[in-house]
């Protein structure tokens, strides 16, 4: 059960980071 929760949070982790790097390349800096 801690594992799943473990896994859980890595994967909510990555989610920002993959927002975040959609949020970058959607606006991009001219």
């Amino acid at each position: 059960m801690q594992t799943l929760k473990k896994v859980c949070k890595s994967s909510a982790r990555k989610q920002k980071q993959v927002t975040k790097l959609i949020e970058v390349i959607g606006k991009p800096k001219r």
